[in-house]
């Protein structure tokens, strides 16, 4: 199976969850419209118009691709899991959710830039397990976790930080086909 028909049949595996999403108005969705959006692109240029990606282009896709399959693979686990398949007691949540994939992005972006750093990976990880104690008990988590993230992760990338979400932005930029709002448009293909 190439990368697009896995894209494929993700999106088909996933339907009934980003459709419920969307159609729910979640928090939770609104953190991967340019990322779909991109993915999409590509997939309906390299499909409908017999497109050839350039190397470049197969990496943004398949980062693209990646990111979004890890992150709904946490939303679902953490749907059945923890809220018994409960959409509406999982999004009363969607901040803290939010913030568990927000530091999932930093802990794989310190595996890509610092992988041998084991104190930096504890502190993340320890903010993870914080993090899912709140999704346990189906509570949201403090502000002040917000910002200690803010500050723990300033800390570790002095240089900056630029996640899947702000260069995917940028790409959709360049493609002119940045949504403003997720929509159904953007979520079929």
């Amino acid at each position: 199976m190439d990368i697009l028909t896995d894209y494929a049949n993700w999106k088909f595996d996933n339907y009934t969850l980003i459709d419920t999403l969307l159609k729910n108005g979640s928090a939770i969705i609104r953190r991967f419209p340019h990322v779909i959006a991109v993915c999409d692109f590509f997939y309906n240029e390299v499909t409908n118009n017999h497109y050839k990606m350039s190397k470049d282009e197969e990496i943004i896709f398949q980062s693209g691709f990646n990111y979004l399959h890890d992150h709904f693979n946490t939303i679902d686990l953490i749907l059945k899991h923890d809220f018994n398949s409960k959409m509406d007691e999982m999004e009363k949540c969607s901040k803290t959710i939010n913030l568990l994939l927000y530091i999932n992005d930093f802990q794989a972006e310190l595996e890509n830039v610092a992988p041998n750093n084991i104190a930096q990976k504890k502190t993340l990880d320890d903010l993870e397990q914080r993090t899912m104690q709140y999704i346990d008990t189906h509570t949201n988590a403090p502000d002040t976790m917000f910002q200690l993230l803010s500050d723990v992760t300033s800390e570790m990338f002095k240089d900056g930080y630029q996640g899947i979400n702000e260069i995917m932005y940028e790409v959709a930029e360049e493609l002119g086909i940045t949504p403003d709002e997720p929509d159904d448009d953007i979520y079929e293909i």
